[in-house]
């Protein structure tokens, strides 16, 4: 009766759905839909990257994503030596992810917009 009546938005009831279901589920739909824009390795590179990040943050649904986890992830790549260059292809996966998580009607607004990769020409190995 309430979403007859205006009183629910279907798009605030299906961000709140998506918002608690595993990311598993987001990501295997993730790669399902970059399957004919990229190649097999790409996207097999890419879910590593996003997997290790997500477990490094110890997230579990997409509402836990967020910027601060991401950069918490790249300060510990920093200071184990990992390469700027190495840092931005770890920020460039979870911002594709969360960009299509956006663009998918999954997330009302791409929570990693703030993201910047760094500088790989002024940090070569």
């Amino acid at each position: 009766a309430k979403r007859k009546a205006g009183l629910i938005d279907p798009k605030q009831e299906a961000f709140a759905m998506y918002a608690v279901r595993p990311l598993a589920e987001h990501l295997d739909a993730f790669e399902a839909a970059t399957r004919n824009r990229a190649s097999d390795r790409h996207i097999s590179d890419t879910r590593a990257m996003i997997d290790r990040v997500i477990e490094w943050c110890g997230w579990s649904i997409l509402r836990d994503v967020e910027a601060d986890g991401v950069n918490r992830f790249a300060n510990d790549l920093r200071a184990n030596g990992r390469s700027a260059a190495t840092i931005g292809h770890y920020i460039g996966a979870m911002k594709s992810f969360a960009t299509w998580a956006h663009e998918s009607g999954r997330l009302q607004y791409d929570v990693l917009v703030t993201l910047k990769k760094p500088h790989a020409k002024k940090d070569r190995k």
